[in-house]
Order: C-alpha cells, then sequence, then structure tokens
C-alpha cells in the first residue's frame, strides 16, 4: 500500500481558462498518478485528513476481474460499524467516457453494456477493502442498495437492460454471501408503463428525526440504531426507501429533455416483504436521492429532502422535491439554482449523492437539517468534485468545497460512525420490527446476534484499525484523462465540516 501526500487544495473547475489549467495541472501530476495506477489499490492523503483509495480501475485487474470500463459506483454501511460495501458496474466497452478535452461527438458506450455487478467490501472504515466478487452477470443498468437495521439484511435492486426486469438481491451477511435474486414484485399505476432502480444507496426511516414520542403506527416499522433510529417518533420509522424512475414509453436516453421521466419511490413497510409504489417527482427528474430531515415540533410523519437529476425543460441546476409522509408522496418541488449539474455534449445532468452529516444531533454541533450533498461544479464539465453543505434541509447551501478537481461524475455517500466508539447497530432493541409475538422477537434477535458474533470472529465486522473518527464516506467515478478512469473512495473526516 503507497500513501502520497497531496496538496489541502486543488483549484475549482469553471470551464474555459480554468479548463486549461485544470489540463495542466493533469499533465504535471501525470507521473504520481501513474505510478499509483499501477498499484491494485492505492492511498493518498491531503492536510486536511482525507484519505483517498482507488477501488476500481479502468483495464486494471481487480483480484483477478478485470473491465475496460467501471461505472455507477454505490455505498452502503453494513450493521457493524467499520464495514462497509462498494458496489461497481463493470462494463464491456471499447469506450467508457471521452476525455475532458474532447469535442469529438463519437458514441461512448457500445450498443450494450454486457458487464457484471461488482463489490468490494471493507470492515475498518474504507482503510483496506477485500477483492472483488461478481454478484450478478448481464446487461447490467441502474441499481440501489440499502440495510435494513432491523433485520441485518442488505437489499440490492438492479436490473437488466436486456429483459427489463429488476431483480432483488438479498444478504444477511454483511455481503458476504448472496442470494441468488428473484423479481421485483410492483404494481405500476398509469401513466406509467416502467419504473427501474435509480443509482444509489436506499434509506431506512429513523424515529428520533421526529420530535414527538408517539410509537410507531405500524408494529412492523419499527427499528434501531442506524438508520432505523431508537423506536420512538416517526410514525414511519423502519420503512425501507429506494429511489426508482418512472416513466411511460416515450422516455428516452442520457441527454435532452425527458418531461415522460420522473423520479419516484419504492417503498416496503414490512422489511421488504413486500414493495409499492410512493411519492413521484415533478416532470423532467430523473435519478434521485433522498435524505431524512428533522421533522418539525410535534409531528409524528417522517420528512425527507430529494434531490433529482434535471432532465427538464430548464437544465443545468439540481431539481429537489420534499416529503412530510416518509416518502408516501411527494410535493414542494422546484429547481435549486445553488446546485450545478453539468449539462455536456453527451450528457444532460448527472447522478449526485446527498445525505444528513450525522445522527439527530452529535458531538460536532451536527443537528438532523444539516446535509451534504456531492456532485460535480463545473457547469459544462463532468469535473470538480466538490461538497455543499447545507444547514437547513437543503433550503440553502454554503459555498462548495473541491473534493477532487479533475474530471468527475456520479458519486454516493454514507455518514459513517467511528470504529472505535460506536456500539454494533441493534439487532431489534429499541422497540424494533415485526412484534407478532414476544418468542418470535427474541428468536429473531437471537439469531441476528449469532451472525454478527460469527462475522466477528471470522473478521467480517469492523475492529481494531481504520477510521477512528465520525465522517463522510465518499465513493465516485473520477481520473485524470477521462471521469471513467477510476472508481475511487475518500474518507471525509467529521471536522473537515466544521471549517
Amino acid at each position: 500500500m503507497m500513501t502520497v501526500r497531496l496538496p489541502a487544495r486543488r483549484p475549482t473547475v469553471v470551464g474555459g481558462a480554468a479548463t486549461t489549467a485544470l489540463l495542466l495541472l493533469i499533465a504535471l501530476s501525470a507521473t504520481t498518478f501513474t505510478s499509483m495506477a499501477n498499484a491494485a489499490t492505492s492511498t493518498m492523503a491531503n492536510d486536511d485528513g482525507i484519505t483517498h483509495v482507488d477501488l476500481y480501475t479502468a483495464g486494471q485487474p481487480s483480484a483477478g476481474i478485470t473491465y475496460p470500463c467501471y461505472r455507477q459506483p454505490v455505498l452502503i454501511s453494513g450493521a457493524t460499524p467499520g464495514v462497509l460495501l462498494g458496489f461497481a458496474e463493470g462494463r464491456n466497452v471499447s469506450s467508457c467516457a471521452p476525455p475532458i478535452a474532447s469535442s469529438s461527438a463519437a458514441t461512448v458506450n457500445g450498443p450494450m453494456e454486457l458487464g457484471g455487478l461488482l463489490l468490494r467490501r471493507s470492515t475498518d472504515g474504507g482503510a483496506s477493502w477485500s477483492a472483488a466478487t461478481t454478484l450478478l452477470v448481464g446487461n447490467i443498468d441502474f441499481y440501489t442498495a440499502v440495510l435494513d437495521s432491523f433485520t441485518h439484511v442488505i437489499w440490492v435492486m438492479v436490473q437488466d437492460s436486456s429483459t427489463r426486469d429488476t431483480r432483488v438481491l438479498t444478504s444477511d451477511d454483511e455481503g458476504v454471501t448472496w442470494s441468488s435474486g428473484s423479481p421485483l414484485s410492483l404494481h405500476i399505476p398509469a401513466p406509467f408503463t416502467g419504473a427501474k432502480p435509480a443509482v444509489g444507496h436506499g434509506i431506512q426511516l429513523r424515529s428520533d428525526l421526529c420530535s414527538s414520542s408517539s410509537s410507531s403506527s405500524n408494529g412492523s416499522n419499527g427499528s434501531s440504531g442506524g438508520d432505523g433510529g431508537d423506536g420512538a417518533g416517526c410514525a414511519e420509522a423502519g420503512r425501507l426507501i429506494m429511489p426508482f424512475v418512472c416513466t411511460n414509453g416515450s422516455a428516452h436516453g442520457d441527454s435532452g429533455v425527458c418531461e415522460a421521466c420522473h423520479s419516484c419511490a419504492v417503498i416496503s413497510d414490512d422489511h421488504g416483504k413486500s414493495w409499492r409504489l410512493g411519492g413521484i417527482g415533478q416532470a423532467g427528474s430523473r435519478e434521485s436521492q433522498l435524505v431524512q430531515t428533522l421533522a418539525p415540533a410535534n409531528s409524528t410523519h417522517a420528512f425527507a429532502y430529494v434531490s433529482e437529476r434535471n432532465f427538464g425543460k430548464t437544465p443545468g441546476h439540481r431539481m429537489y422535491a420534499r416529503t412530510s409522509d416518509g416518502a408516501s408522496t411527494f410535493s414542494g418541488y422546484g429547481i435549486d439554482h445553488a446546485l450545478p449539474s453539468p449539462v455536456t455534449q453527451h450528457w444532460t445532468g448527472i447522478v449526485g449523492s446527498v445525505h444528513r452529516i450525522g445522527g439527530s444531533g452529535d458531538s460536532h454541533g451536527h443537528n438532523g437539517n444539516k446535509i451534504v450533498y456531492v456532485g460535480p461544479a463545473d457547469p459544462n464539465l463532468r469535473a470538480n468534485l466538490s461538497v455543499w453543505i447545507s444547514p437547513d434541509a437543503g433550503r440553502s447551501w454554503g459555498n462548495a468545497k473541491t473534493l477532487w478537481a479533475g474530471p468527475a461524475a456520479y458519486s454516493d455517500l454514507q455518514w459513517l460512525e467511528s470504529t472505535k466508539s460506536s456500539p454494533r447497530r441493534g439487532c431489534g432493541g429499541g422497540g424494533g420490527g415485526s412484534s407478532s409475538s414476544s418468542s418470535s422477537s427474541s428468536n429473531s434477535s437471537s439469531d441476528c446476534n449469532r451472525k454478527i458474533s460469527q462475522l466477528r470472529r471470522t473478521g467480517g465486522g469492523g475492529s481494531g484499525g481504520g477510521q477512528v473518527e465520525d465522517g463522510l464516506g465518499v465513493i465516485y467515478e473520477n481520473g485524470n484523462v477521462t471521469f471513467a478512469d477510476r472508481i475511487s473512495f475518500s474518507f471525509v473526516p467529521a471536522s473537515w465540516f466544521t471549517l
């Protein structure tokens, strides 16, 4: 493992002359980055304490698995603090993305993106990662993943473009083993003719982000720890929410205007036994991510902010929506002019990521309304991956901070608790899960504890070195020549968000 010291700050890309400066920066850094690319997994750090690890590099083997292109990263946390799952789509295509300086209008993807859904695991907060494994082979399209903090089951929903079916994969041991997959059963109401997963993580609604102490109105909804809450407060606590894209027959590809596209939510109130369509985004929205925010005083319902890719008539900035009923419906639609969304020769908009900083409150002064968005800052290029912080649930945003100044595109986020001080997310404690009988609840908790204990004995749980403070985990596409040269993971310490 090689460590390289980098400058604490990199210049922001704004197009024009700044783009030329970016290319010069890339040329001057070529020797450093080339030597790093020769390692299967390389690590670097800067003076802010931010560390970077390359997980998937185009054309280079990742423990025996090699694809010429890696795209669409997804990051989720396991049930044990320190456990992370970094997914990527491997594509067998001749050209994954155009060089940042290219004006070519040539097609960048082949007619089929036959490849595989890949996974690398970390048990130490992202300091080191397992070899890559293949979960699914096919013409992979969009996919999304979420952890159920009560049952400790990880859900992955992935669309195979060759069949247009959405398959559901599950793991009950933090991603060590997986089910073979089954089709998603989902009723799609008119006027929509199709629904497919977006790209990125889903969420599970917490209970502690509602000020009321009222318990869940649905006994199967409660959950504990992590995004599951503590068993009191929001009526929808424990609900699983997967970001999807709903379309009708006139929906199209990756550029232009798509008024037939709508972001949407697929939700489950019974820990994944059944799924139904929830909130629908505004016309022209597409891939989205949700973040639960602090509900108003005395509210018993879960509030969330929805950040959406903009395929509408006025592209160039993120769309958004809000929900005040746990994603059963969306409302409060708008365009957020503080958050750019690049429009390039090949693509309209971007898959960005949004997350809450901390829980309902923490020692760093964060609260349930402090959220973060990560995406490219350049309006005309997929470049200059930056971080915006909102203190008020997305109603206003501070100045952007640059995470990666070179070519960059899709990203995904997780807020990570310290591996040294955080307890394991609970196995049903605090009033969670199905409560059909005390004996079944006890058996479920016993099974859960036994599985986590086995993970720890076999090295599957986070213990020992690695991440030692709270912070943000970011997985993202980036590179020196194109935004798809590699997929990397960065850990951004909590102290960075107080600057």
